[in-house]
């Protein structure tokens, strides 16, 4: 699920909250009014990576920060935006997860792994509920059809359709 307000913004849209349409509207004017500072901040990051581009010793395999979209939209699922490795100077040989692709393709791999793991958890305890719910639901049908009280509900049941 998206954090932050692109998460509220899509679950208020979703109806997921009672007052849905009240939230989604505010939601996206606060994002309407940061959006300029935001596309500021892109395009001095932009800047500053091609001029990194241009300090990059020939040869060298150290990864340079990518660009980033400056289209607010293609910013929620970016993992370049999420690296934080050029913050801190770092002695000696670049880790392997720095450098080599299929490092990080594992890395997103065990991920996503670890998500369907959790999903499965959640599924399985959904289903457990739907359970309990339709075996509560079958004992009260079966109390109503027992009590002869109930003689025209039981007509109702049991008539052919």
């Amino acid at each position: 699920m998206p954090v932050g307000e692109w998460g509220s913004a899509l679950t208020a849209a979703a109806g997921l909250h009672r007052a849905g349409t009240s939230i989604h509207t505010r939601t996206l004017a606060a994002m309407k009014q940061r959006t300029p500072t935001i596309h500021r901040a892109l395009k001095v990051y932009n800047d500053l990576c091609e001029k990194l581009k241009g300090l990059l010793p020939v040869g060298s395999q150290f990864p340079l920060p990518q660009p980033l979209s400056t289209e607010l939209k293609h910013l929620k699922k970016n993992d370049v935006l999420m690296q934080d490795v050029y913050i801190s100077g770092n002695e000696g040989p670049a880790p392997a997860w720095l450098i080599d692709d299929n490092v990080r393709k594992g890395i997103r791999a065990m991920l996503v792994i670890e998500r369907c793991a959790e999903e499965d958890i959640r599924l399985d305890r959904e289903s457990r509920n739907l359970m309990r719910w339709y075996t509560q639901e079958t004992a009260a049908i079966d109390a109503v059809c027992a009590d002869p009280a109930s003689m025209l509900i039981n007509w109702l049941f049991m008539r052919p359709l």
